[in-house]
């Protein structure tokens, strides 16, 4: 391999590196958006669990 094979060897080994990275990034993103939604529909559910469990206790006591 010549000097400009492996300069353009090094130029693409570099850009797949840099494109992995961004990936790697953008996948921790897209975990931490689905991971906060996740947490904010189970703190929902559970407020709905304990209006109706409260709800429920309530007619039966009335």
């Amino acid at each position: 391999m010549d000097e400009d094979g492996r300069r353009h060897h090094r130029q693409t080994t570099l850009l797949h590196v840099a494109a992995a990275l961004l990936d790697a990034a953008a996948m921790d993103e897209v975990a931490a958006a689905v991971h906060g939604a996740v947490l904010k529909w189970a703190q929902r559910l559970g407020e709905r669990e304990a209006s109706f469990s409260s709800a429920t206790v309530k007619s039966i006591i009335d």
